[in-house]
Formats: C-alpha cells, sequence, structure tokens
C-alpha cells in the first residue's frame, strides 16, 4: 500500500531534504511522498519514499543530493491506496 496527496492547506517550499528535520513529510516535483526518517544503524537521517508510483521504500540517494518541491504541513490529507505495477492494480 502507499500513499496518495489529496489536499495540502498550506505550500512550503524547500531546496533540499537535508534542510528538513525528523519527522518531516514532503513531495518531489512528481508529487511522490516521501518523509524523513531516523536510521539507528548510522544515526544519520534517511528518506523513506511513499508514493504512489512503488511499493514504500528507503531512497538510496544522500539526503543532501534529495531535490525538495513541497514540504507537506499538518492538515494535509493522505489517502492509503493500492500500488499500480505495469496497469494492473495489485493489492
Amino acid at each position: 500500500m502507499c500513499l496518495t496527496l489529496l489536499q495540502n492547506p498550506k505550500h512550503n517550499y524547500a531546496a533540499m531534504a537535508a534542510d528538513l528535520s525528523v519527522g518531516t513529510w514532503f513531495i518531489d516535483d512528481d508529487r511522490q511522498i516521501y518523509v524523513v526518517v531516523h536510521n539507528d544503524r548510522t544515526e544519520d537521517p534517511l528518506i523513506i519514499c511513499l508514493g504512489d508510483f512503488y511499493k514504500p521504500f528507503v531512497v538510496h540517494v544522500p539526503i543532501q543530493e534529495f531535490d525538495v518541491f513541497e514540504v507537506l504541513e499538518r492538515g494535509a490529507t493522505l489517502q492509503i491506496t493500492r500500488t499500480i505495477e505495469e496497469g494492473f492494480i495489485n493489492g
């Protein structure tokens, strides 16, 4: 299952994921949904993708190089969806 953004009440722009604190939800230019989390193995923040293109996964791009389109504020409406792969809905 994945998340889809339905509504974000306010627009907050940020340049890079490294500028965000742990627990911050954001989207990229493709409107994929991500969250910054704490990696308890390395003690560094990392990014998890929860958007609707793929099943949730850890992004293997350094947080200092990951572009952010918009930060999701409290009150953003998200919907849990089933993933879509190769034109078929997988549940």
